[in-house]
């Protein structure tokens, strides 16, 4: 019999590039080298806004509205939002940003991070994975008020020696007590101290 049941949704938008950027980037001259000449070069920020747009009309603000609805009844589940997702949303729809503001601190939704860009960085270099994972934190902290306490890889990836690195890192920043498969963590909502016991297996 199931005794506990854990949601968990991921909310990610990649921020997509402009065809033959590097070509447009060499072909920059030093006095004309500024954030906002580099973003508009390398970002397709007109198809990024519109379909973060479509998304959150039709994903986004629908579920979090039914999540809120659903939370009056006790409804709980945990949700990791990429920071590349987090960038956009704060440019063209903060009002998203508003509602998981309002689901977190009723308690309907608890944070889970993972590298800020939902990237691969686990796979290419350790201080790169470890940037990402403090980034994402620092903007839950900022934005939500929150850090926290479970951890998920981008997709769900899993090697021993990214465990055995977790587990010395939840040392230093975070009360995590679980390492199940990705997930690192003790969900505040989800989990029973029984049941950790039960899944525990380091």
């Amino acid at each position: 019999m199931v005794r506990k049941l854990i949601l968990f949704l991921e909310m990610h938008q990649p921020r997509r590039l402009r065809y033959g950027v590097l070509d447009k980037l060499c072909d920059l001259r030093g006095n004309e080298i500024n954030e906002s000449v580099i973003n508009s070069i390398i970002f397709n920020d007109e198809v990024n806004r519109e379909i973060l747009n479509r998304v959150a009309d039709k994903s986004y603000i629908p579920t979090l509205e039914l999540m809120r609805d659903l939370g009056n009844e006790g409804f709980k589940a945990s949700i990791s939002i990429s920071g590349s997702l987090i960038d956009q949303l704060l440019m063209w729809r903060p009002e998203v940003i508003d509602l998981l503001k309002e689901l977190v601190r009723k308690g309907v939704i608890e944070l889970v991070t993972e590298p800020y860009h939902h990237s691969l960085a686990s796979l290419i270099s350790g201080d790169l994975f470890l940037e990402e994972l403090r980034d994402h934190v620092e903007a839950y902290k900022s934005l939500f008020g929150q850090v926290p306490i479970v951890f998920e890889n981008t997709e769900f990836l899993y090697r021993n020696d990214w465990g055995i690195l977790m587990e010395r890192l939840v040392r230093r920043w975070f009360s995590l007590r679980v390492l199940i498969g990705c997930l690192v963590g003790e969900a505040r909502h989800t989990y029973t101290e029984r049941l950790i016991r039960e899944l525990s297996y380091y």
